[in-house]
């Protein structure tokens, strides 16, 4: 019973339309591979409890949500999204 308990989520974990873009993504990739916040937990080496609160109750820090995707064999890139500046930036 322990071990159906631990899969009852394997591949439909809820994903709130309010959470971070980022959070969204980490979710959906965990429900594709059907891999459960405690197995990601156990591989990544944050606590599970942390990662569930990313969907309802607060963002993650950069470096947990790097960590978590490179549990998933992922990785976080930054990329240009236009070609003029912004805000003077250049």
């Amino acid at each position: 019973m322990g071990n159906r308990q631990g899969t009852r989520w394997r591949g439909k974990l809820p994903i709130p339309a309010h959470a971070h873009p980022l959070v969204r993504q980490l979710f959906e990739a965990l429900n594709r591979e059907r891999t459960t916040i405690t197995e990601l937990a156990a591989r990544s080496g944050i606590q599970r409890k942390t990662i569930s609160d990313w969907r309802y109750t607060r963002g993650p820090t950069v470096i947990l949500l790097d960590a978590a995707f490179n549990a998933l064999d992922r990785q976080l890139v930054v990329q240009r999204v236009r070609e003029t500046p912004r805000y003077g930036l250049r």
